[in-house]
């Protein structure tokens, strides 16, 4: 039977028709028989798509494709963090039941939309173009697993279409004298800490997280974990140079940090105990310093009179003296632990002086051994 009917004892229409020999019935839940007639045109519908193009796609809701990806990729992550967040924005504003086939792009323009105009008490933008556009490549990977792993039903997005225009790459670096004026003028702690960045050109988390089972003096060596799509990071090895070994060896000498815990014993009272094996190379009063010193860096370039000046442009300066001194770009490529080489241009910037010695090799002037008098024109 095609056309809805009623059964004894119960108020709905069922419907019972077969399709290649599978039989399909059952309730359409409803007593309206215009109603009913609907429903039952669209199973036909969907059993023939499956018929003809394979087994129905099943639908997923955005807060278990979020959880899915933190689960299954994203906590492998450096980043991992910052990708839950970018989750947890996500989900707030389309809601965790929305299903990934019900986003198109009208939503996603709203989302970004949305994000654009939250702006603090003093009319400042909480959000920029760059993080929307991070957060809009965590999505568009999320609605690509879902696609090509989990074979879910996912909506038609064109993400590019979506892309903010980001501001220019900063190229802020300093000078070596700018750089000697910032460590005099920094606190004791900060010292060393800018100078191992100056020396290594590596990331501020590196910094704080390096630990004495990471550095072998005896075989002049550094092993860093860096940002990677590796899961755990990957591995950096640096060659330690002499002045970063005196750095080290000055450091060695400094009473060393024992992770503490508190546990409580079996009566249930609060205890500490030492970890012997989290012995930190930069500390501060004992503790591992943080990267919450961002106040105290700020003291110091306001004494060394260092305006508009991070602490990760310590890395684009790193990166920057190696090209001004002559060292190929592909190897500072490799001890910046940079994946892509267009990377590494953004970090290495050219001194001014060595523009002008560049631009002074084109010139209209004559030089003594070319004489345009004498040249021939035609070839005869």
């Amino acid at each position: 039977m095609s056309r809805p009917r009623k059964r004894k004892g119960s108020p709905y229409y069922w419907y019972d028709f077969t399709l290649d020999g599978h039989r399909f019935r059952g309730s359409t839940e409803t007593d309206c028989l215009a109603t009913a007639k609907s429903i039952i045109a669209e199973l036909r519908s969907k059993a023939l798509k499956t018929k003809h193009f394979g087994q129905a796609k099943d639908r997923i809701t955005l807060d278990i494709a979020c959880g899915k990806y933190l689960l299954e990729h994203a906590q492998f992550l450096k980043s991992y963090k910052t990708v839950r967040t970018h989750c947890a924005h996500l989900i707030a504003h389309f809601g965790g039941g929305k299903y990934l086939d019900a986003i198109g792009n009208k939503e996603i323009n709203g989302y970004v939309s949305a994000r654009r105009v939250l702006v603090n008490e003093d009319g400042r933008r909480l959000v920029s173009d760059t993080t929307i556009n991070r957060e809009m490549e965590t999505f568009r990977k999320i609605f690509h697993l879902a696609r090509d792993k989990w074979e879910a039903q996912i909506g038609a997005i064109n993400f590019r279409e979506h892309r903010l225009r980001q501001p220019e790459a900063r190229t802020r670096w300093i000078t070596s004298d700018e750089a000697e004026t910032l460590i005099e003028k920094a606190a004791d702690h900060l010292k060393p800490v800018i100078r191992f960045a100056l020396l290594t050109g590596v990331r501020l988390s590196n910094i704080t997280g390096l630990k004495w089972s990471d550095v072998d003096l005896k075989h002049r060596e550094i092993r860093f974990r860096i940002k990677s799509n590796i899961p755990g990071g990957k591995l950096l090895e640096l060659p330690i140079t002499d002045e970063l070994a005196d750095l080290l060896e000055g450091l060695r000498g400094r009473p060393q940090y024992r992770k503490r815990r508190m546990i409580k014993d079996a009566t249930g009272k609060p205890m500490i105990y030492t970890v012997n094996q989290s012995d930190y190379v930069f500390t501060f009063r004992g503790e591992p310093i943080q990267d919450s010193f961002k106040k105290a860096f700020r003291t110091a370039c306001t004494a060394a009179k260092i305006e508009d000046f991070r602490f990760h442009d310590l890395r684009h300066t790193a990166a920057s003296w190696m090209i001004q001194r002559g060292v190929p770009i592909d190897l500072v490529q490799e001890i910046l632990g940079h994946t892509q080489i267009t990377t590494t241009k953004k970090y290495a910037h050219r001194d001014k002086t060595e523009k002008l010695n560049a631009m002074r090799r084109m010139t209209l002037q004559q030089t003594e051994h070319t004489n345009l008098t004498n040249l021939k024109v035609g070839g005869g």
